[in-house]
């Protein structure tokens, strides 16, 4: 699919939903088959990519839903990843209650067989016989009250499953695990335990900045940075419109991954990266909004007249490039300068006499050399769907306006031999002043000082007369510059360049909303609660700026 060729892109996921059957607070009725048709129709039909199909001490929500999904949807292209709710032993609240955790576990490892043996290995505190309930042996008046400890947790996944094949989430506030006492060293202690053994958190996007940070627990060592996804935790048919995004309290949880477990566990190595809580990533609004700055996909083919004489080079090539690309990474010899070179080439850059692929000069016989690159077209196309083709062997267009900045390699090494250039007068000046007679240094301390207290009378007269004749010349070639037809054509394209941007930003205006006519009572409150926090923000702000400048005030007077 193409997306994957793009690699990683923003997608919604939602790694807590309950299924018709789940083992508690289902509001889905009997999981009969029309119940779990509606159930796959609308999971189908949501903007949510991957779902974490979640029930209490038990997978049959889980293997029931993989199971309706393939029967329903086929060819359907949606994530279910098993996610089994537990209850812990552990409490950190004063009240007692207890924190609640999940594992989501690898579908592909996910088996039955494997799921039935997690089960039978995880003990609950509940007896019976004077042995611990199994969870694969609790019954529908047990999984209520039933609790298991986090290490007997780790112990049973680790007895079935590598570490790659699972992850623990646990829920959390937006300081800590929810409910921690903060008075309480014992609360402290074990938040900090259940933190250590967590691999992410469930919670709402201002806990991410709480589980972002390396000094959360109590003992001073270091904590590593964890991410933290928000969950619909539906139960019912209503609970599902939490899908839409729309839902107050129930946030979208975007990440930047391959549609796959591997790809959720890429989150853990940079969870404040790849994702992000709330309506929309905030790159995913720049493409819209600038749809003429991003580009869409580099395709390079043959002309129909070439028979591969002179090689392959280019066959059916269609690179799509994703909207956050940072790098090109191969090998030597794997075509990272050809591409680069071709992408400048199509955006027209000013740097081409400095392309070390798409080049013919004396000294670098490359790939422009007659036979070789006229025999290949490629076409750039940007976001905004338009594109521009050229024949490899063609210019830049100069009259054009540069759409891709490039700084080749060839360019950064043309810079070094011009400094190493000046070291090495700066070498021969030192030997020069040091046959100087001290009479004669006009005590300077070097020549470079002795050159400029000979020189800066006449220097600043010619100085003078110089900058006069430099803005005359200015003067003259700008005249020289506008009258020629060339610059009317440059102002043309730039002309039709910024319509076109001033095209896809129209394009991406959001729908005027009408204003209601009347605002309920409910309205007039949110109303003046929002004028109210905006006060409070504005003069939050303005204090912070105020810390800020007094800050910098004792820096400053500090390093003094």
């Amino acid at each position: 699919m193409e997306d994957e060729r793009r690699g990683s892109v923003w997608r919604r996921w939602d790694l807590h939903i309950h299924a018709p059957g789940t083992k508690l607070a289902n509001g889905y009725g009997d999981a009969n088959p029309e119940v779990w048709k509606r159930f796959v129709n609308q999971l189908e039909a949501s903007d949510v990519q991957a779902f974490g199909v979640t029930d209490y001490f038990s997978f049959d929500a889980y293997l029931a839903a993989v199971a309706n999904y393939r029967a329903l949807v086929p060819d359907g292209r949606k994530l279910l990843i098993p996610n089994i709710e537990l209850r812990l032993i552990e409490t950190v609240s004063t009240d007692g209650k207890n924190v609640n955790t999940h594992v989501l576990i690898d579908p592909e490892a996910a088996t039955p067989g494997s799921l039935n043996k997690l089960l039978g290995d995880l003990e609950t505190h509940i007896t019976a016989g004077g042995k611990r309930i199994r969870c694969r042996e609790l019954t529908s008046q047990h999984f209520a009250a039933a609790t298991v400890s986090i290490h007997d947790v780790k112990y049973a996944l680790d007895a079935t499953f590598t570490t790659e094949q699972y992850l623990i989430v646990t829920a959390a506030g937006n300081d800590g695990l929810r409910g921690t006492a903060k008075n309480s060293q014992r609360s402290q202690s074990i938040s900090d335990e259940l933190d250590r053994a967590s691999s992410a958190f469930f919670g709402k996007s201002a806990s991410r900045s709480y589980f972002l940070a390396e000094s959360r627990y109590e003992d001073g060592t270091v904590s590593e940075p964890k991410p933290v996804f928000d969950g619909s935790d539906a139960h019912s048919f209503d609970d599902l419109r939490r899908l839409s995004g729309d839902e107050p309290h129930f946030q979208s949880t975007w990440i930047k991954a391959d549609l796959s477990f591997r790809g959720l566990r890429q989150t853990i190595f940079e969870p404040e990266h790849r994702v992000f809580i709330g309506d929309r990533p905030p790159v995913l609004t720049r493409v819209e909004r600038e749809a003429t700055r991003f580009i869409d996909r580099l395709q390079i083919s043959s002309v129909s007249a070439y028979g591969g004489q002179n090689g392959t080079w280019f066959s059916n090539v269609d690179v799509q490039f994703n909207p956050e690309l940072t790098a090109i990474i191969g090998n030597k010899g794997s075509g990272k300068s050809a591409i680069a070179d071709i992408l400048a080439l199509l955006g027209n850059t000013r740097q081409a006499k400095h392309f070390s692929f798409l080049t013919d000069s004396p000294g670098n016989k490359k790939f422009k050399r007659p036979g070789f690159a006229d025999h290949f077209v490629a076409r750039l196309t940007w976001k905004n769907a338009l594109s521009s083709e050229k024949k490899l062997s063609d210019d830049p267009d100069g009259l054009k306006p540069e759409a891709v900045k490039y700084l080749p390699q060839n360019y950064f090494e043309s810079l070094t031999n011009e400094i190493e250039v000046q070291e090495l007068r700066r070498e021969i000046e030192d030997v020069v002043f040091s046959h100087v007679d001290p009479s004669e240094r006009l005590d300077a301390g070097t020549f470079h000082e002795l050159e400029d207290r000979k020189t800066a009378s006449s220097r600043h007269e010619a100085s003078q007369l110089k900058g006069k004749l430099r803005e005359l010349n200015i003067e003259i070639l700008e005249l020289e510059d506008q009258a020629a037809p060339a610059f009317r054509a440059k102002l043309v394209s730039e002309l039709d360049a910024l319509k076109t941007q001033l095209a896809a930003l129209k394009a991406s205006l959001p729908p005027q909303e009408t204003q209601p006519t009347t605002e309920s009572t409910g309205q007039k409150e949110a109303t003046d609660r929002i004028a109210a926090l905006t006060l409070m923000r504005d003069d939050l702000a303005s204090r912070e700026k105020e810390a800020a400048r007094r800050l910098a005030d004792q820096k400053t007077t500090l390093q003094d």
